[in-house]
């Protein structure tokens, strides 16, 4: 075996993970994800505005839905090291600006929940590095330049194939996300795409067709989209889900102790027809609980 190789021949990495990790908010979202044996993409809000992109009504298209999951190459030491967090134009009360502290990790601001695979699996599952963009380049004029010629007797959601899948996979080096603090008030952070790393599950053409869903969409109002986003869970749209079995888990991160037996006694209860045929389940439920990790743990460790 060559060095720096796994035992399975795989080159590895060594200067970022070899695993992929999708954090959560919700302790509901990650049982989601191990009773469906499957992460159910979403249209997530990009900011396309750099690109100066104008569809055939001559209006400016400043941000897209992307049918995509979300994953960052970000080392597990790395996890609680904070980055300096910027409010873009807020005045906001004492009270917030103190909970604006817990945001400047990446599990402050993505959740504390995580489910996380083995790299190469993603490679062979459909996810793809994002392509960060340098908005002052050149790579973005010339992008602007082709993408409004194409658009200039249609509207983005009804643009070609190739098209749809190179805006669902690039980003800007930096930009702004909103997030809603405990106590009310809604903020624009300022962030740097680039130290996340990001990976994206993006669908296969096919799949895409067959159920005539697509790639990107045009947001016109907030409840449209989350009545999307609610429809993809139904089973029908099963073949666009990032499907996994449990042995390909390498990681479940929980934020604490108690967290941790929830998680435990989640899985003690998981139907056995769920794990793999002709193999001891009990042991299969031992090694999915092996894999959990608490971040209190690695924040402490690490």
């Amino acid at each position: 075996m060559a060095k720096g190789n796994d035992a399975f021949g795989r080159i590895k990495y060594v200067q970022s993970a070899n695993a992929l990790f999708h954090f959560m908010k919700k302790w509901d979202y990650l049982k989601s994800a191990l009773n469906n044996r499957g992460l159910v993409p979403r249209y997530c809000k990009e900011d396309i505005s750099y690109l100066g992109i104008k569809d055939g009504n001559d209006d400016y298209v400043n941000e897209i839905g992307v049918l995509e999951k979300c994953f960052c190459d970000i080392p597990l030491h790395e996890f609680n090291k904070s980055f300096p967090i910027k409010i873009k134009d807020g005045v906001i009360s004492e009270e917030d600006r103190e909970d604006v502290k817990s945001y400047n990790t990446h599990p402050g601001f993505y959740g504390n929940y995580a489910i996380a695979f083995e790299k190469s699996w993603c490679e062979e599952n459909d996810c793809q590095p994002v392509y960060y963009l340098n908005t002052k380049s050149i790579t973005v004029k010339n992008l602007r330049t082709f993408i409004n010629k194409q658009l200039q007797e249609g509207r983005i959601d009804n643009i070609g194939e190739d098209l749809a899948l190179r805006l669902s996979l690039v980003k800007p080096l930096k930009g702004e996300m909103a997030r809603t603090l405990k106590w009310g008030s809604t903020v624009e952070f300022e962030k740097n795409y680039h130290d996340e790393k990001e990976w994206r599950y993006v669908m296969r053409s096919d799949s895409l067709k067959d159920l005539n869903i697509d790639r990107i969409i045009r947001i016109n109002s907030e409840d449209e989209l989350e009545s999307r986003n609610n429809e993809l869970y139904d089973d029908k749209y099963k073949k666009i889900w990032l499907n996994f079995k449990y042995i390909d888990i390498r990681y479940l991160i929980v934020p604490g102790k108690v967290e941790r037996n929830e998680c435990i006694e989640y899985i003690l209860q998981l139907p056995d027809n769920l794990f793999e045929d002709g193999a001891d389940v009990a042991r299969q439920k031992s090694l999915l609980i092996s894999k959990i990790l608490v971040l209190e743990d690695i924040e402490e460790d690490c």
